[in-house]
């Protein structure tokens, strides 16, 4: 499975400090970290939280942020792989490659 994928890392934190993240592409075969997968209940895209990826401000819906933020880990990074963070989602192409994959591994 060569199939081009993107896995956000969750920088370690404090609780109380904002989710900093990295976003990396790899490849199923070239992945060699673990990661955990996990897709959500869409949210009230009208209620958002900002975290901060490669520097830059992102918008996640709040149930998002809460579930970021409990997954975060003080003493080392996670590895995630989360569908709204980790799809285009204004690229309906690249959603429909990425849904249907989703189903095949």
């Amino acid at each position: 499975l060569s199939w081009g994928l993107r896995l956000v890392r969750i920088l370690r934190s404090p609780e109380d400090s904002n989710i900093v993240c990295e976003l990396s592409h790899t490849t199923l075969v070239a992945c060699r970290r673990k990661f955990a997968a996990f897709s959500y209940v869409w949210d009230d895209p009208n209620f958002t939280q900002p975290i901060t990826i490669n520097d830059v401000s992102f918008e996640v819906t709040t149930n998002l942020y809460t579930a970021l933020r409990r997954l975060r880990s003080e003493n080392e990074p996670r590895v995630l792989w989360v569908d709204a963070i980790c799809i285009d989602q204004s690229n309906l192409e690249e959603r429909g490659v990425q849904v249907f994959r989703m189903w095949a591994v």
